[in-house]
């Protein structure tokens, strides 16, 4: 599933991982140590991840209108006979950007909010 989501994604989901992992071993270390230093950085690479995410998946989307308006290949147009379904399997390879990032955020949610915790019982 992960090869499948980062085949579709294209070349933009190299940073989301990169930014999202980063992110992730961020939080995690700030849930350990409770380092703000940890805190800013995951808060960072979280934006980072959120910008990297959007632009992934606006890209991946401008691809598939201008693909399906025949600027890429004349006969792939969305006037065709199967030019809906191909619209449909461009819109779903479109969201992979968005099912990565997202998914990276909520586990670097899910840890701040850990280390945050921790930090306000201490």
């Amino acid at each position: 599933m992960l090869l499948k989501l980062m085949h579709e994604g294209g070349f933009p989901m190299w940073f989301i991982v990169l930014f999202g992992g980063s992110a992730l071993v961020s939080a995690v270390l700030y849930a350990k140590t409770l380092s703000p230093r940890y805190a800013a950085l995951a808060r960072g690479l979280a934006l980072s991840t959120l910008m990297a995410t959007l632009a992934g998946t606006a890209a991946a989307l401008g691809a598939t209108f201008a693909a399906l308006a025949g600027d890429r290949f004349p006969e792939l147009n969305i006037l065709k006979p199967d030019g809906p379904q191909v619209l449909l399997k461009g819109l779903a390879e479109s969201m992979s950007p968005s099912i990565m990032g997202f998914a990276l955020l909520a586990l670097v949610g899910l840890f701040y909010g850990v280390g945050s915790f921790r930090r306000g019982h201490e």
